[in-house]
């Protein structure tokens, strides 16, 4: 558990080529996001929630920078576990209907543009086709800190 493969995947956490929540969590990095700007206004639950969530990322950057994939996935698999928790963070803290609709389709261009591969073929995305990216994809960090990294590779 070196700094660096820590300081990596915090950086990949966020916006990896293959595991970062801007490819494939797109809306709950915006939810987590609107969560630090409205901090002040938020309530205890909606804090402690929030609070919860960050801790759980940052105990897989800290404990297992190099082991949160898994045999075949997309994204982080740890990160899928506790996604639902950005749902309650928008019933605890509902945003504005123009807000919502925004992160809602930014969220869903970002996806179609980063991984449409993996749309238009769902069926083996998650086998055989992990390693496919798309060029915008390409311009993010790779995850070679990963033990699997050859995973990804074609």
């Amino acid at each position: 558990r070196s700094p660096e493969a820590a300081a990596q995947s915090a950086v990949t956490t966020v916006v990896g080529r293959h595991t970062g929540m801007l490819v494939f969590a797109p809306l709950s990095l915006f939810v987590l996001a609107r969560v630090v700007r409205r901090w002040r206004m938020l309530s205890h639950a909606s804090r402690g929630l929030f609070v919860g969530v960050a801790a759980y990322l940052v105990l897989y950057v800290l404990i297992l920078p190099r082991f949160y994939v898994g045999g075949a996935s997309l994204g982080n698999r740890y990160f899928v576990q506790i996604s639902v928790a950005t749902v309650a963070l928008l019933v605890l803290d509902p945003p504005r209907r123009a807000t919502m609709i925004r992160m809602a389709s930014l969220a869903t261009v970002l996806s179609l543009v980063l991984i449409w591969p993996h749309h238009i073929t769902p069926r083996n995305a998650y086998s055989e086709r992990l390693h496919v990216t798309t060029p915008l994809q390409r311009l993010l960090p790779a995850e070679t800190q990963l033990s699997n990294w050859g995973l990804f590779d074609g």
